[in-house]
């Protein structure tokens, strides 16, 4: 029945997908619907088979479009670009599984007719974030070709709305459009777009139900990160020569810190290289050697007049040594990545300096959260948010991290549970990566997937051939 919404999550094959999403129209008998870039053609052939609308299509790839035309000659489809319809044209609706490229790689689309600077004009009025990735560009052009009233349904990453970038963007659609229907579904389902967590959106044009868009959430088993862990920067001194090893021989407020994720080996903060840091509480007394060392490198700041907040908090009389302290974290992650991803179980309780996010678990146990995020469901996700530096350099940003879906705690039967911290122990004891694929098939069903490692090294490899 055109408008019926599938359950929540019970999406196992493409067709089914297809099918549900073509469903979600409510628009009258012979309207027009668009999809702009058709592929392989299963949406096209999930509307026809309901027989009520008008169909077009657009492909750009020369293959997939020759393809497609031989097997269905008599469907209405063309091989171009979709950001070069006419302005003026509209369409009743729109359906959409938009190509997944990240911000980085647009300009190099440029022999299509995509750059950020072309796709930024074609899309406005709407604010496109300028480390928006390509499918939001999509989002933004078919709203543009909606008539009033038109209905737009999408299948998206279900993170993107977490993030300053798609909150941007969903604000910037308030006056134009609404979101009717958020269907989180699972899986990779459909072929070119290797998601861990998808979501099926259906926006109206004109329409005004708010976008709520802090109320979108993962999957059924699903939760983001930060509903079940702390995250947070490891500790800035603010000036390393100073506290970090400093030619101290005496122990006092000397604490032993982690500073570089080459300095650890494997899994476990344990097996780490570890650096003095000096780290000096709120009213503690210094003893003479410590005295004197401070006094020094105040002398020295003040000369040399940087760093300038340091120097302005000695000027001020202000106890300008003093280093926050921070509770040792139970999980750190290094979010410049470059050959691997991992998370690193802090079983020495060591402090880690700020090129690490320091992750405290509320009320899961560190083990199983240490097999919750080492996984290559994770990693996928990772390597999906990271911003891409040049060089096969990842850098995750904090909300990125706070969005990470996982699987809830509470979901997990108790059998997946045990088995999960059993393989979390041989992964940090040993260093064996291959509990990796141990705990990913564990958490497959939860997720809705397999071949999550295929993904991620197809992600991994990628990025470390960009330049």
């Amino acid at each position: 029945m055109p408008g019926s919404r599938p359950e929540l999550g019970q999406f196992y094959t493409k067709k089914h997908i297809a099918d549900s999403m073509c469903r979600l129209f409510s628009l009258k008998e012979g309207a027009s619907v668009l999809d702009p870039c058709f592929g392989k053609g299963i949406f096209i052939e999930s509307l026809s088979e309901l027989g009520r609308y008008n169909i077009s299509g657009i492909e750009i790839d020369e293959a997939s479009f020759r393809q497609f035309e031989a097997k269905n000659p008599s469907a209405r489809v063309q091989r171009g670009n979709f950001f070069d319809i006419p302005e003026g044209t509209r369409y009743d609706g729109i359906i959409l599984n938009p190509p997944y490229i990240r911000q980085e790689l647009i300009d190099s689309l440029s022999g299509y007719g995509m750059t950020k600077a072309r796709l930024q004009q074609l899309c406005a009025p709407f604010r496109i974030p300028s480390k928006a990735n390509l499918y939001i560009y999509f989002i933004a052009f078919s709203l543009k070709l909606l008539s009033d009233g038109g209905e737009l349904v999408v299948i998206v990453p279900d993170t993107w709305m977490k993030t300053p970038n798609g909150k941007e963007f969903l604000h910037s659609l308030e006056e134009s459009c609404c979101i009717a229907e958020h269907i989180p579904c699972k899986g990779n389902p459909f072929d070119g777009a290797p998601i861990v967590s998808a979501a099926i959106l259906k926006f109206i044009k004109g329409g005004k139900k708010p976008m709520q868009a802090d109320a979108f959430t993962g999957g059924t088993s699903l939760v983001a990160l930060s509903s079940i862990a702390s995250i947070r920067r490891g500790i800035t001194t603010g000036f390393n020569k100073v506290f970090i090893n400093p030619p101290l021989t005496g122990g006092t407020h000397i604490s032993s810190i982690l500073s570089s994720p080459r300095a650890v080996p494997a899994y476990t903060s344990s097996e780490a290289e570890l650096d003095r840091c000096l780290m000096i509480p709120a009213k503690a007394a210094l003893d003479s050697e410590t005295s004197d060392y401070l006094d020094g490198w105040a002398g020295r700041i003040l000369k040399e007049g940087k760093p300038s907040v340091l120097a302005k908090a000695i000027k001020e009389g202000k106890e300008w040594y003093k280093v926050p302290v921070q509770k040792p974290a139970d999980i750190v992650f290094p979010y410049i990545v470059r050959n691997r991803l991992r998370f690193i179980l802090n079983d020495a309780k060591v402090l880690c300096r700020d090129n690490f996010y320091s992750i405290c678990c509320k009320d899961t146990h560190p083990l199983l959260l240490f097999a919750l995020l080492n996984n290559y469901h994770i990693y996928c996700q990772l390597e999906d948010c990271g911003k891409n530096y040049g060089n096969g350099v990842l850098k995750i940003q904090k909300y990125d991290v706070d969005a990470l879906m996982v699987v809830a705690p509470d979901k997990l039967s108790g059998e997946d549970a045990a088995a999960l911290k059993k393989s979390a122990k041989k992964l940090a004891e040993s260093g064996n990566e291959r509990q990796l694929e141990k705990i990913s098939g564990i958490l497959d069903k939860y997720y809705g997937n397999a071949g999550s490692k295929t993904n991620y090294i197809s992600k991994r490899n990628e990025r470390l051939c960009t330049e």
